[in-house]
């Protein structure tokens, strides 16, 4: 039964006679109030409505929820149904306090702990020694994990997205609810929008036990899952997400490009190609642009609305693409080494790439790319993360260098090699900003590995545990507040940051970057 959250009359009409003729005829019913034509920004104050609704859900004993879209309640009751009749999709498998990992530790009075300034860099060795996880919950879909990535970091949600790919072809997607800290970071004004945002999806009260409360799947610092996107029928090797962060691309070994939709899992768009995909990506400057890579040294520029493709031929096979912060240039790692440099250009009203330059660096093949922007108050040039297999066996870093003219990348100059091993897996590297920068890669060595990669540090390269497995994907929020590592047999960690010094610290331990010494 639905109602306008803006018409107090049609609230009325809804809850008599609709609502009580459906609880009496046995249904189980649900009291909807549609959001579509409120304006959390600058319409009317909808509360006591809201509120009327529920109170009359809670006397007749139904369900009450708003919202801009029906879907995502529905998706809500949906899970909680298959919650009563089958085993979870994946499970929690532990912290290193031994505590409910979906519950954040509970203060006096009973209030959260922690609550404070957004964390320093100070993730720091648990208790015996070992830096330890926050969370750990093991995603139980019978195969490797084979990437994953942060997504809508969008100030109006509660939460961030984190996507995990397999090696079946599945995206498992969870929501990761920002933590007290995490919302004390924010300003006023941010705050108020996610809050007035959120305030008319709020869940629904079901037996008098929010849904969304501290203490269940929801609340502040937990993780639950989101969607599950299937399709693919072979390993995805690469994910990302547009500007908007409402659509996500997937390339796959397959031989298919698919583009989705974030909130439903549906699929938008499907791209057939000759050869399995190893790069995909949105044009930052021109989002309904597509740009895969295929293992036949080919790539593909496809204009999803106007149904345009065209092709740009490459030396060798492409096993990487990243664009710069600017959107207007791409690097293409290939299979023996080289890095290709082109420029998105536009050519007769369509998008097109125009190749700039060239650089071998080394002979294995490039699995990952990472841009890392400049930040001039750090004396840190802006540079690249490049992971390479064997006979190469590092992660190199790569200064991009800029101009003249202003703005135009003219080369590539190799500034350091960090060995990790590295040989036929297919391994991510990211980037964290804290501490004046450190390297995160995965390794065969069972361990996500981290170095500083400061010009002021000597790149001592330490392992975070947390593995029985090679890892091979990592990602880090945009935040810089959580570390996602997963490994080949479907182990997904989350390590998180809490603040130093505070009560948190024998609760909820926490990975810092700084403060670990190099043999650990």
């Amino acid at each position: 039964v639905s109602y306008n959250v803006c018409d107090e009359d049609s609230l009325n009409t809804a809850v008599n006679p609709l609502l009580e003729r459906a609880v009496q005829s046995g249904a189980k019913v649900l009291l909807f109030g549609n959001t579509m034509f409120w304006d959390e920004l600058s319409g009317p104050d909808v509360s006591e409505t809201v509120m009327a609704a529920h109170n009359a859900a809670a006397v007749l004993g139904v369900v009450a929820a708003e919202g801009h879209s029906l879907l995502p309640v529905v998706r809500m009751i949906v899970k909680d149904i298959e919650k009563d009749q089958s085993e979870p999709s994946y499970r929690f498998i532990g912290t290193a306090a031994g505590k409910d990992p979906r519950k954040p530790p509970r203060g006096p009075g009973g209030r959260d702990k922690g609550a404070g300034p957004l964390l320093r860099p100070s993730m720091g060795p648990g208790p015996g020694g070992g830096a330890k996880p926050v969370i750990v919950f093991e995603a139980e879909i019978g195969d490797a994990v084979t990437q994953a990535c942060f997504g809508q970091h969008l100030l109006r949600e509660e939460y961030v997205l984190l996507a995990v790919c397999t090696r079946k072809g599945e995206v498992v997607v969870f929501r990761c609810y920002r933590s007290q800290q995490e919302m004390s970071a924010l300003t006023a004004d941010e705050r108020d929008l996610m809050l007035n945002w959120n305030s008319s999806r709020r869940r629904a009260t079901t037996s008098g036990v929010s849904i969304g409360s501290d203490d269940a799947e929801g609340g502040p610092g937990t993780f639950e899952e989101h969607c599950r996107y299937k399709g693919h029928r072979k390993g995805i090797a690469c994910i990302a997400f547009n500007a908007m962060e409402d659509m996500m691309v997937t390339g796959s070994i397959d031989k298919t490009v698919r583009i989705w939709s974030v909130d439903t899992g549906a699929t938008w768009k499907i791209i057939e190609v000759a050869y399995p995909v190893f790069g995909a990506a949105f044009l930052p400057l021109n989002p309904q642009v597509v740009v895969s890579a295929n293992g036949n040294c080919v790539l593909h520029l496809v204009d999803v609305r106007a149904q345009q493709v065209s092709k740009r031929k490459v030396d060798l096979g492409i096993r990487s693409l990243q664009f710069d912060d600017t959107g207007c240039f791409m690097f293409v790692g290939t299979i023996e080494g080289w890095i290709h440099v082109f420029e998105h250009v536009e050519q007769d009203g369509a998008a097109a790439l125009r190749f700039k330059f060239k650089l071998q660096f080394g002979k294995g093949a490039v699995t990952c790319i990472t841009f890392v922007p400049a930040r001039p108050a750090e004396e840190r040039p802006p540079c690249l993360l490049v992971c390479a297999q064997k006979p190469d066996s590092n992660v190199a870093i790569l200064d991009c260098v800029y101009g003249p003219p202003s703005g135009m990348l003219t080369s590539l100059q190799v500034r350091h090699r960090v060995p990790v091993q590295i040989t036929t897996t297919p391994v991510q590297c990211c980037f964290s900003p804290s501490g004046g920068g450190h390297l995160i890669s995965g390794s065969e060595q069972k361990s996500a590995v981290v170095c500083c990669i400061s010009k002021k540090s000597s790149l001592q390269v330490f392992a975070l545990k947390g593995h029985t497995k090679t890892v091979v994907a990592v990602a880090v929020n945009q935040a810089d507040t959580m570390l996602a590592s997963a490994d080949i047999g479907g182990k997904l960690v989350i390590w998180r940051r809490r603040q130093e010094g505070s009560a948190r610290m024998s609760v909820v331990p926490e990975v810092n970057l700084e403060s670990l010494s190099p043999e650990r």
